[in-house]
């Protein structure tokens, strides 16, 4: 589940607050839907006061695929690779797919999503080429 943060940091970014980055995606949920827990962490106060941890990536949120960073962290959802979500999702493509996190040697890393329609292939079993 996202931290209750992923919705701040998107409220400051809708507001026009220079302290959130937008890096990818949208919410596609209605009324900017977060589902997040009721019960507040305390986790990404630590984290921010750690000042090791650059990242933090949560499931897919049904139509949820953004991505920001707000006080040094990046905070991703995940896209969705399933067709259970719920009913029509099979319809849906616009949070389809996988994420993508390349960590380099130096620890930077960098995160992309991979939408399903980049990633079908048009191989088909047993056809000769």
């Amino acid at each position: 589940m996202p931290l209750p943060e992923f919705k701040q940091a998107y409220e400051k970014m809708k507001l026009g607050d220079k302290s959130v980055e937008y890096n990818f995606g949208s919410i596609g949920e209605s009324n900017d839907y977060f589902g997040i827990s009721k019960y507040k962490p305390d986790f990404f106060e630590k984290a921010v006061e750690s000042g090791i941890i650059k990242g933090i990536f949560c499931g897919h949120d049904h139509l949820n695929t953004f991505s920001l960073t707000y006080k040094d962290i990046m905070m991703t959802y995940g896209m969705s690779i399933d067709f259970l979500g719920y009913s029509g999702i099979g319809k849906k493509y616009t949070q389809r797919g996988g994420t993508l996190i390349t960590i380099n040697n130096d620890g930077l890393f960098k995160v992309d999503p991979v939408p399903l329609t980049t990633v079908v292939s048009n191989f088909v079993r047993g056809q000769n080429k």
